[in-house]
């Protein structure tokens, strides 16, 4: 799934995530949709912090979040 907004003081502004990154996989998982995002979540939301990978224009990078809202909408 792709960011198209960012919602303010979420992690995903802390992250600097930005309008265009794709989420490759959270925690390990897959997530080539918002379906298999949202399971890898409900999944890991007992974890600590979740290794995030996501691509843009860019390149590949990595983000480290916490269980919870990410803060975007996609």
């Amino acid at each position: 799934p792709g960011l198209d907004a960012r919602l303010a003081h979420e992690q995903a502004e802390e992250q600097g995530l930005a309008l265009g990154d794709v989420f490759v996989s959270y925690g390990g998982h897959p997530t080539p949709d918002l379906e298999a995002l949202g399971a890898a979540k409900e999944k890991l939301a007992e974890t600590g912090e979740i290794e995030v990978v996501l691509v843009n224009a860019e390149g590949e990078r990595k983000v480290t979040l916490i269980p919870g809202q990410i803060g975007f909408n996609g």
